[in-house]
């Protein structure tokens, strides 16, 4: 569905068409993201580590191969391919966790999942719509990537924040099931110390 409304969209004409063309296949890297599965089960080992060597490897390709202005869709093709085979590449290690499941009983699943869903799509929001209202508004485009930019220095710590979340996460959803209070307590406490050390600055 986000393809097609993309597609139609962006990609069909405009001045920017072919590179929104290239960015569909972020679109199908996000469709076929596993990287969820590795954080529910803490293995936070493989996605770092494939990651950091990926990202490695497209910083210097752009370092290569992306000389001035005219290299942009060279830049967006290391860009889009560096976010797809990072994605494709944690698709190897999954054979050996797959077992066999039966009676998942979908049904239940589906208003705590829809319950997740919407606050993504707030913060998305709000968090994307800026850039969008700021490119409309203004007819320099590189007005909105020097916006971008500033935005990316002022949250540095604010990603450092949310990577926490990410790490508790399964964490705390073990120990909760486990029923340990006490342990949830500390995790809570110190999570919160972590925070607000880094947030308040």
């Amino acid at each position: 569905i986000s393809m097609g409304i993309f597609y139609v969209t962006f990609g069909i004409q405009g001045q920017y068409s072919v590179y929104y063309k290239i960015f569909l296949l972020e679109i199908i890297a996000n469709i076929i993201d596993i990287s969820w599965f590795f954080q529910g089960i803490e293995e936070f080992k493989k996605t770092v580590m494939r990651n950091m060597l990926v990202k490695s490897i497209s910083i210097a390709l752009i370092f290569i191969l992306v000389k001035n202005s005219d290299d942009l869709t060279t830049y967006i093709w290391i860009y889009v391919l560096s976010t797809f085979f990072f994605i494709l590449s944690l698709w190897m290690y999954l054979p050996k966790y797959i077992c066999k499941v039966n009676n998942l009983k979908l049904k239940k699943h589906i208003k705590p999942v829809l319950m997740l869903f919407v606050p993504q799509i707030a913060s998305q929001v709000y968090t994307v719509l800026d850039k969008t209202m700021l490119g409309s508004m203004i007819p320099d485009k590189a007005e909105t990537g020097f916006y971008e930019q500033a935005q990316k220095m002022v949250k540095i710590l604010l990603t450092i924040v949310t990577a926490l979340g990410t790490i508790m996460l399964p964490r705390m959803s073990m120990i909760f099931a486990k029923n340990d209070k006490k342990q949830i307590k500390k995790y809570l406490d110190n999570s919160f110390n972590f925070v607000f050390i880094l947030g308040f600055p």
